[in-house]
């Protein structure tokens, strides 16, 4: 006799791909677990065998951690719904989210308007505060890790995939230097401790370029944007957006401040900064270099002679 065993999983779609492995859509068959999870989710599989093994261990060793991430359940996080088995892979399951990436609508509009980035900024921050109550830290902030649904609600993802992948220096070192452009001075430098202070950097970062349409740091490699975080200091957001003002210009700076200490020390604070200001200080900030309507210059009387040829 054969007996067969039905898989839990049916894969639908690639929806993308990072450092850690492939996305995918997938339909849920087991009817114990659509239970649990719903019908749809995001089934993240290993892209290769060292990263499985990875999974592996935490799925074994830090029962506590995966714990804490089952439980974050806000409405701008994706949801984390556990390990499960495909084939022959172990994968990560979470919710499905239908719509976009940031990272692809700022690759569409270059940038966002300062509403819009606001609007996105309050609710991923609402998140994230929620999650450094719960003791968790994100470590990968940037647009690839924020997805806007298509309702226009947005919703951090991939929590938990930097702790899998091990310690600091072996996860930033096998980043590319898109992502080191979103990474503090203590996850780049040796001797500083990473901590909530990180996240609100990166995404100060973010939202930097949500409304300028430009990272704060450029380079040629990841050495050279290294350097950068280390020594230099971003362009003032107010002066390459008329449409950013004077207090929204510091409080994306103070999140993008060397020194840990002094950026918001969590998103919480971060958070009611952002708020604070839709609420009163939009209104009452104080904008330069806005474009005024140029005024056409008087134009000059053109010289009619009255005479003709030859006269005098």
């Amino acid at each position: 006799m054969v007996i067969t065993f039905m898989e839990n999983f049916k894969l639908i779609k690639l929806l993308g791909e990072g450092g850690f492995g492939k996305t995918f859509l997938a339909r849920v068959l087991d009817d114990r677990l659509k239970s649990e999870t719903g019908e749809f989710i995001a089934l993240k599989i290993p892209l290769n065998k060292e990263r499985e093994e990875s999974l592996i261990k935490e799925l074994v060793t830090n029962a506590l951690f995966n714990l804490k991430l089952q439980g974050v359940k806000h409405p701008n996080v994706v949801s984390y719904l556990g390990f499960s088995k495909y084939k022959e892979h172990y994968g990560m399951m979470m919710e499905y989210v239908e719509g976009k990436s940031l990272r692809q609508e700022l690759s569409e509009k270059k940038m966002l308007s300062v509403d819009s980035a606001l609007a996105i900024a309050e609710g991923i921050l609402s998140g994230l505060a929620y999650a450094h109550k719960a003791g968790l830290i994100h470590r990968d902030i940037n647009p690839s890790n924020i997805l806007i649904r298509s309702d226009g609600v947005a919703k951090l993802t991939d929590f938990g995939i930097s702790n899998i992948l091990g310690d600091t220096g072996s996860r930033y070192g096998r980043m590319g230097t898109g992502t080191f452009a979103y990474m503090p001075k203590e996850c780049v430098k040796k001797g500083y401790k990473e901590g909530f202070y990180s996240d609100t950097y990166s995404f100060g970062a973010t939202l930097y370029e949500m409304v300028t349409g430009k990272l704060p740091f450029v380079g040629m490699s990841g050495i050279e944007i290294k350097k950068m975080i280390l020594d230099q200091q971003p362009a003032p957001p107010i002066f390459l957006n008329p449409k950013v003002g004077e207090t929204l210009s510091a409080i994306i700076l103070t999140s993008l401040r060397k020194e840990p200490m002094e950026r918001f020390q969590r998103a919480e604070e971060f958070l009611e900064a952002i708020k604070e200001y839709r609420e009163k200080g939009q209104k009452q900030d104080r904008y330069i270099n806005r474009m005024e309507e140029k005024k056409e210059p008087p134009k000059k009387k053109m010289f009619v002679p009255t005479g003709g040829w030859g006269e005098e």
